[in-house]
Parts: C-alpha cells; sequence; structure tokens
C-alpha cells in the first residue's frame, strides 16, 4: 500500500547485496511517489485493447485504484457495434425521402440534429460513468437503445404515414 511518502509492504522477502534474503511481515520504503502519479502511470482506458481491459480492471481494483472507466471502456467497445446500428437507422429516418416532395433543407437540420443529440448523450453517459453516479452498463447501452429506437419510430411513421 502506497502511504504518506513511504510504501508499506506485508510479508515482504528482503534481498540484499552480501546477505541472504530474509522475511518480514512489515516492511515500509521511503518513497517521493504521490497515489496520482502511481494512477497517472497506468495506461489510459482508450489505449487498452479489448481483449486486456478485463485484466487492467481486476488490476485497478487490487490496487485500490477506480476502475470506472476501465469498466466504462469496456462496455463501450462491446457495444460499440450497435451504436453504428443505431447510428445507420437514424440516418435511414432521415434520408429516406423523395427529394421531390421538398423539405430537403429540414431532413438535413433533422440528420445533423439527431447526430448531434446521439453524441452529447453519449458524452454526457459517460462523463456520469466516470464520476460513479451511472453504471458502465447502463452508460454504454443507454445511447444504442435512445438511438436505435429514435431511428425505428421515425422509420415506422414516415413509412406508414
Amino acid at each position: 500500500m502506497l502511504g504518506q511518502g513511504e510504501w508499506h509492504l506485508s510479508e515482504a522477502r528482503i534481498y540484499a547485496t552480501n546477505a541472504p534474503p530474509h522475511d518480514e511481515a512489515e516492511y515500509s520504503i521511503k518513497t517521493s511517489l504521490t497515489a496520482e502519479q502511481v494512477r497517472e502511470s497506468f495506461a489510459t482506458p482508450e489505449t487498452v485493447p479489448l481483449w486486456d481491459l478485463p485484466l487492467y480492471i481486476q488490476i485497478a481494483e487490487h490496487a485500490g485504484l477506480g476502475a470506472a472507466a476501465y469498466r466504462l471502456q469496456y462496455q463501450k467497445l462491446i457495444a460499440r457495434p450497435f451504436v453504428l446500428a443505431a447510428m445507420v437507422m437514424l440516418a435511414a429516418a432521415v434520408s429516406l425521402r423523395f427529394f421531390r416532395f421538398g423539405g430537403v433543407q429540414r431532413m438535413i437540420l433533422s440528420g445533423v440534429a439527431a447526430g448531434f443529440l446521439l453524441y452529447v448523450l453519449s458524452k454526457v453517459t459517460d462523463d456520469l460513468s466516470k464520476a460513479g453516479l451511472m453504471h458502465p452498463i447502463a452508460s454504454a447501452w443507454l445511447p444504442v437503445v435512445v438511438g436505435g429506437l429514435t431511428g425505428l419510430v421515425a422509420l415506422l411513421y414516415q413509412e406508414d404515414g
């Protein structure tokens, strides 16, 4: 455990030059590292491959550090194909109208607005999850559900009416 200016080790084996190794129940080592520096030495969640994220989550939890960002990144990577499918549904909803019926400017504006709102929803849920106010699964999958349902309802409304 990293304490104030020192590492506190339990069940440590001490190796020294010109001496045989010996075990100690408790041992302390002076350090100038802070908890912030140790946190920053971990890889950012965006740079960790999908397959390594469960290990990073486990390591962060055992080190006593927050693993919320790693959990969120893991869920976001799993949800990414579905986010792209939701974006396709939104794009189809705003682009599958005939140009001869008019309203091209409205169609383009509604497509840009839908994409922007999906992006904002995604960022807000990400921040809520990183702050620990929202579960990572809900944060990663809420934009998928909202975007997909919005696109589906808009498509059904256009095709039915």
